[in-house]
């Protein structure tokens, strides 16, 4: 058997310290608990902070969108099978799907009850109107 040090292996895609959440800065949300984020994500929560929900997403093979689907116990394809459901009958906003961190960072801007999932390494670069939104 092949026994190799955990310090040479590569991190694993999805590990928390991995990436982070992001809002509009001016929404007086200060941090949101992980129930209250699949709320958010599958269109049960229509205000964050009293502004609009406005969710951003990575594509379906985004390590940003798997981080995500992680945090619900739930594989990216079953999220996103739940979210067309719930936009498709009119319970939420389609999301942005964003293929880029800037166009994370963009989305968010342009909308006071913006949250997206960005790599942890943006989060030193925010823009000044962006937050990370801590999850607890």
């Amino acid at each position: 058997m092949l026994v190799v040090p955990a310090a040479v292996l590569p991190p694993a895609a999805g590990w928390a310290d991995d990436f982070v959440l992001i809002h509009n800065a001016g929404n007086e949300v200060t941090s949101i608990q992980k129930d209250d984020l699949f709320k958010v994500y599958t269109g049960e929560t229509k205000l964050l902070g009293g502004s609009v929900v406005q969710t951003v997403i990575g594509t379906e093979s985004s390590g940003e969108l798997a981080w995500l689907a992680g945090r619900f116990d739930m594989r990216s394809k079953d999220l996103l099978s739940r979210i067309k459901q719930q936009v498709f009958s009119g319970e939420m906003r389609r999301p942005v799907v964003a293929k880029t961190t800037d166009e994370a960072f963009a989305a968010v801007q342009s909308n006071r009850g913006g949250v997206a999932v960005v790599p942890a390494s943006a989060a030193a670069a925010l823009p000044h109107d962006v937050a990370v939104l801590p999850l607890k």
